[in-house]
């Protein structure tokens, strides 16, 4: 009985033990959301939130889809340094039913769209507003990124009808340009977040001409929206 007795407290003695020295190291590597270095998985996706220029009109259901990684320098209490790498891809979906201007094609088609395909550096700045106990609290985050776009193509549907066929059949062709020469591959811009613990709002605004100039001055191309606005999720939190 004594024995037994001196078995079970020497196990719970060794278990205090042992999550004293789990909690001791993670105290020395100070990793954590409201810890000096945190490390986080992003996915986001996003509208267009801005106009184009006359002749290159797009739908409101044009997007952003990011995913990617955050590292997160505390600095102190109150501001830490950012560090982000992404994958994006845009979608921008052509209207149609205005008149477009080359290099996007100016015949209307069933559907249209510019797609681009990314690899986005972002550094920032975060200030932290409310941050009790190790989590994430309430932040704002602004800074800069730079993309380079690995693939792009300019895909279009176009429908008609059967010559041959008396019941009027319907044929669909289906186009794709990949890489076209008039978009540009590295670009530019400013960010801005706002969020709590691991759910955020953002902005994305391109500072860059995605859409490369004209070789002829007087015309010029129009270029796509520079604004994206969107909603994204980190985890783990």
């Amino acid at each position: 009985m004594i024995i037994l007795l001196s078995g079970t407290t020497t196990d719970a003695f060794s278990q205090v033990i042992v999550e004293r020295d789990v909690d001791t190291v993670a105290r020395k590597i100070n990793i954590g959301p409201n810890r000096q270095f945190y490390f986080q998985t992003i996915m986001g996706y996003g509208l267009v939130a801005s106009r184009a220029e006359q002749g290159a009109k797009v739908n409101w259901w044009s997007t952003q889809f990011h995913y990617g990684f955050r590292f997160k320098w505390k600095l102190w209490r109150h501001q830490a340094l950012l560090s982000e790498l992404y994958y994006i891809n845009d979608r921008y979906v052509i209207n149609q039913k205005q008149v477009k201007r080359l290099p996007i094609d100016a015949v209307a088609h069933k559907r249209e769209r510019i797609s681009t395909n990314s690899l986005s550096l972002l550094l920032g700045h975060r200030f932290v507003y409310s941050n009790k106990g190790n989590v994430s609290g309430n932040y704002f985050d602004i800074g800069a990124y730079a993309s380079w776009s690995f693939w792009s193509a300019n895909v279009y549907v176009d429908q008609f009808a059967y010559a041959n066929d008396p019941r009027g059949k319907m044929i669909r062709s289906k186009t794709r340009w990949s890489q076209p020469n008039y978009l540009n591959d590295l670009n530019y811009g400013f960010y801005a977040r706002y969020g709590s613990e691991g759910i955020a709002i953002w902005a994305r605004y391109r500072y860059s001409d995605l859409v490369k100039d004209s070789s002829q001055p007087v015309q010029n191309y129009p270029e796509l929206p520079r604004l994206f606005i969107g909603f994204e999720v980190a985890v783990p939190e």
